[in-house]
């Protein structure tokens, strides 16, 4: 690939990511904890996001090294690769935020989803009306996610959990396609 084409690849994927940054730190600012059930929410919060952290940056290596060896391949995997590049960055970000307290759904939502918070929000409110404990068969959760998805891309307790998970699935389809319910 010319230079020419990588700088300004790389000058667009910076300027999508402080917008998206931006976005998603003007949605999910909440007020810092006051009370220790509160505290032990955040720390919980904390720690989901640095694992999603982990697993999102070990994702980003393996698409930056499979542009390397597919270079030839084409937008789309250039394209991919840009996705997870702006993942990265939103994570770190509210990693730095990480005193922000997520007790409810749409505040989950928003903060992992970021710009795309808006159809997060509607696939899951039709997919369970917002509730954590929501089942149908095998179904569970805030994004209703069967067994095997559950076991790939994760899956916990909590709202923030669930979100990161959903995110997780949402990225490896490509969009809303698995889900019953689009946005």
């Amino acid at each position: 690939m010319p230079n020419a084409i990588r700088s300004r690849f790389a000058a667009g994927a910076a300027i999508v990511a402080v917008v998206t940054v931006t976005a998603t730190i003007a949605a999910a600012a909440v007020s810092p904890p006051e009370r220790a059930d509160e505290k032990r929410a955040a720390q919980v919060a904390r720690r989901s996001l640095v694992l999603e952290l982990r697993r999102t940056r070990a994702d980003l290596t393996r698409a930056r090294a499979a542009a390397r060896r597919y270079r030839a391949a084409g937008l789309d995997l250039q394209a991919r690769l840009r996705r997870r590049v702006i993942a990265v960055r939103d994570l770190e970000a509210a990693l730095r935020r990480s005193s922000v307290i997520v007790n409810d759904a749409p505040t989950a939502i928003r903060l992992v989803f970021g710009d795309r918070a808006g159809e997060a929000l509607r696939v899951a409110w039709c997919e369970s009306r917002y509730h954590t404990w929501a089942r149908n068969g095998q179904y569970l959760g805030i994004f209703q996610m069967g067994t095997t998805e559950r076991a790939t891309y994760g899956h916990g307790p909590t709202a923030l959990d669930q979100a990161v998970a959903a995110h997780r699935y949402f990225l490896a389809a490509n969009g809303w396609g698995p889900w019953e319910c689009k946005p």
